[in-house]
């Protein structure tokens, strides 16, 4: 930027360089001064360096200096430089946009690369764990069993097959590979083309899912849920379809029996006599009634769907919503008890209502069941005037629940007992009174629930604990609300049963001095006449000995049967107080002391009961005591055998002859067979009589032992 005036004018060249290189400029000219050498003098090469412009701009250039001596006819002495200089500051900013131009390349080269060995590595990554997924994948399917998971080609055929196809459609592996998957639809499927329908639905839309019947190899059929899925590559191209089978058959059993037990339910609902509604608890509007609801009423269904609860229970609406809240509070099933409804005509009616909170399209809701109890109210009614009828009477009767307590107590059972009526009702009758049963409670239950009643004696205590002795009638009542009750009449017959057991000892008392008479009296008379009669039998007289000893037979024929008389009457006397096995005994005894011409053996049972309630032991004694006078007058028996054994839960007295026998069948109305019957009956037993002629008789009564009392073994 200097004119060749100004440079020849004393311009200094330190201008021209730069200040930050001014002080290496100074000591290279010093230093070529000195010795004629330096950095850039000795340069034989061309030297880009910065320089600085008149104005002060910096721009670079390209030098080459080179030493140069004076001529001599100059007569200049010192050292001159010859510098070249070309301004390369444009090449310089090109030269400095194309290396800058080349590290940002090399930079992104170098980014890009490590970039994309990055991106190589992650591939190989994923890679890797896509293996690994699809190895865990491959034995994941390979191993459930709930599921036919396989692949089929784009014509349908099958590529894989897991265990869950194995197992549901019955095909191993090297069976079903390569065969179309049509083998799994019934003929009728195959022969509409519904399988490549499937097919063609999956490729169009993706995927095709149904419900069906399939068929297994065996050729059985199952209920099948199908899931087709194409698969198609990057490009969008088809490469075939997985396909998911699940076996529902048990689900459809299931679905089906619900539909089934839903279908019932709605039949009972809808032929049920009793009204069933359902409302929404927040509104009380009722949401769905049954055809009893609406006839009880007198509204038809669209009706009823905008009519709330308020409206049947106008009221009392605070013990509507009371109720309601009750339900929801999570008490279960409540039983609201009887209330008076309002039908649509304005009429009320009597219901019992109960209701709870069950689940409606998937909200909960109320169910409530109302019992029109008009008629039973009126039934209630007229049994209330009847009952103020029977309050007149002064027959004791009252009404108890089977299973419960006294629900009616008349003024006559007040006069008997002593309990009033708000002492007895609620109360255990056989507790109150502490009854005294002739059978166990649960035989006359039992005959009420077969016959409808039941007659007999009753022992009862009253409140100041007087035992009275009452005729009882029981009969079976069942109310129109399901409940049954025993209405038992009762009548006072103490005394006359005290008058009845002194008549009977005056009886008994009489029959013992009969025979303390025939046995002081008759039976020695008789004896004497035949004591007379043998000493005659030794009179030599043929003929009067023949007629003696007819005498003589006849007469031991009839002390024998007196023998036999007086022992009868005696038994009934000596068996109170002895156990009855002891009075077995002596029974026995008797009889082989009246007839020394036969053998009577007896055998007893360790485990017989060695005591008997005093009436039931008296009538098994009698059993056996006819049977043994019936083996004595008319068997002609040489042994008999009595046997008291106990078989189960039953005891068992059986006597046994080994005399002419007999039919039983022609005879049984005789020889003491119907009062052995009788009391065989009384004891809840059976008497059994085996006999055939020429081969003895066989007496068995069997009765279980809890009907005789019997708590442990003899």
């Amino acid at each position: 930027g200097y004119s060749p005036e100004e440079a020849l004018d004393g311009l200094d060249v330190e201008a021209l360089v730069p200040e930050r290189l001014k002080e290496r400029h100074r000591a290279g000219l010093s230093r070529y001064h000195d010795t004629g050498h330096g950095p850039y003098v000795d340069s034989r090469a061309m030297l880009d360096l910065p320089a600085v412009r008149k104005g002060g701009e910096e721009i670079w250039v390209e030098l080459t200096l080179s030493p140069i001596e004076p001529l001599p006819e100059t007569g200049t002495e010192g050292r001159f430089v010859l510098a070249v200089v070309r301004d390369v500051t444009e090449r310089r900013r090109v030269e400095e946009e194309v290396r800058k131009l080349n590290e940002e390349l090399e930079g992104r080269v170098a980014e890009r690369t490590a970039r994309l060995e990055s991106v190589l590595a992650e591939l190989k990554e994923r890679e890797s764990v896509l293996r690994e997924s699809e190895e865990r994948f491959r034995l994941l399917v390979q191993g459930v069993r709930d599921y036919a998971i396989f692949m089929l080609d784009p014509e349908g055929r099958v590529a894989s097959w897991n265990e869950g196809a194995r197992r549901i459609k019955g095909y191993e592996v090297e069976e079903i590979l390569g065969r179309h998957f049509s083998v799994f639809y019934p003929d009728g499927e195959v022969e509409r083309g519904h399988p490549e329908e499937e097919l063609r639905i999956a490729a169009e839309e993706g995927a095709y899912e149904e419900e069906g019947l399939r068929v297994r190899k065996d050729g059985s059929r199952f209920w099948a849920s199908v899931l087709i899925t194409a698969l198609q590559d990057g490009k969008g191209n088809l490469r075939g379809f997985a396909k998911v089978t699940r076996d529902v058959t048990e689900r459809k059993r299931a679905e089906e029996a619900l539909r089934q037990s839903e279908e019932r339910h709605r039949a009972v609902v809808e032929q049920a006599h009793e009204g069933i509604f359902l409302f929404a608890p927040e509104t009380k509007r009722i949401l769905e009634a049954n055809p009893a609801f609406q006839r009880m009423f007198g509204y038809d269904e669209e009706e009823l769907r905008e009519t709330t609860l308020y409206e049947l229970v106008p009221q009392d609406p605070e013990g509507v919503d009371r109720n309601v809240e009750r339900a929801l509070l999570g008490q279960g099933h409540l039983l609201v008890g009887e209330r008076v409804y309002r039908r649509k005509d304005g009429s009320s009616i009597d219901v019992e209502v109960s209701g709870g909170v069950i689940s409606y399209g998937g909200e909960e809701v109320i169910c409530s069941v109302v019992r029109d109890v008009t008629e039973r109210k009126r039934a209630e009614e007229a049994l209330r005037r009847q009952a103020e009828l029977l309050d007149l009477s002064h027959e004791p009767i009252f009404a108890w629940e089977l299973g419960g307590g006294i629900v009616y107590w008349n003024r006559g059972s007040e006069e008997l007992y002593g309990f009033s009526r708000e002492e007895a009702v609620g109360s255990d009758n056989h507790r109150l009174l502490r009854t005294v049963h002739p059978m166990p409670r649960e035989h006359i239950e039992a005959a009420l629930e077969r016959e409808g009643r039941w007659d007999g004696e009753l022992v009862h205590t009253t409140k100041d604990r007087r035992r009275v002795v009452t005729e009882s009638r029981h009969m079976l009542v069942e109310t129109s609300d399901g409940r049954r009750l025993v209405l038992e009449t009762n009548r006072d017959v103490t005394e006359r049963k005290r008058s009845e057991e002194a008549m009977a000892e005056v009886r008994e008392a009489e029959r013992r001095r009969i025979a303390r008479d025939m046995h002081d009296g008759v039976l020695q008379d008789i004896s004497h006449a035949l004591a007379e009669a043998q000493v005659l039998r030794m009179i030599p007289e043929e003929q009067g000995r023949e007629r003696l000893d007819l005498l003589i037979e006849a007469l031991r024929r009839s002390a024998r049967e007196l023998r036999g008389a007086v022992y009868d009457l005696r038994q009934e006397e000596d068996a109170p107080g002895r156990s009855f096995v002891r009075s077995v005994e002596s029974l026995v005894e008797l009889n082989r002391q009246m007839n020394q011409g036969w053998e009577v053996e007896l055998t007893v049972d360790p485990r017989f009961p060695e005591g008997l309630p005093e009436r039931e032991g008296k009538e098994l004694l009698r059993v056996v005591q006819e049977a043994l006078s019936n083996a004595r007058k008319h068997s002609g028996a040489e042994h008999v055998r009595v046997a008291l054994r106990t078989e189960g839960d039953d005891v068992v007295a059986e006597v046994e002859d080994d005399g002419r026998g007999f039919d039983p069948g022609p005879t049984r109305a005789g020889v003491g067979l119907r009062s052995m019957d009788e009391r065989a009956a009384t004891l809840g037993g059976k008497l059994e009589v085996e006999g055939e002629p020429g081969k003895g008789t066989r007496v068995r009564l069997r009765t279980p032992l809890k009907n005789v009392g019997g708590g442990g073994a003899g």
